[in-house]
C-alpha cells in the first residue's frame, strides 16, 4: 500500500499537528517562495479534518 503525503505549508499548522501527535514525514525546501519549508505528513481522515478545521478557524478570524 502506498503512503498518501500531505503538504502543510504553514508552520503553526504543521506545530499543531505535531502537538496532537502527527509523525512529520518529511521535510522540504519550497521551490516558490524562498526561505520556506513544506512539511510532509501521512493523509489520513482525523489529519484531513483538523487541517479543514484550522482554515475555516482563520477564515473567521479574517472576517472579524
Amino acid at each position: 500500500m502506498e503512503n498518501n503525503l500531505k503538504c502543510i505549508m504553514s508552520p503553526h499548522l504543521a506545530k499543531i499537528l505535531i502537538n496532537k501527535g502527527f509523525i512529520v514525514k518529511d521535510i522540504k525546501p519550497d521551490r516558490d517562495i524562498k526561505n520556506a519549508t513544506i512539511f510532509l505528513f501521512e493523509e489520513s481522515e482525523e489529519l484531513n479534518s483538523i487541517v479543514e478545521e484550522y482554515k475555516k478557524e482563520r477564515i473567521k478570524r479574517k472576517l472579524t
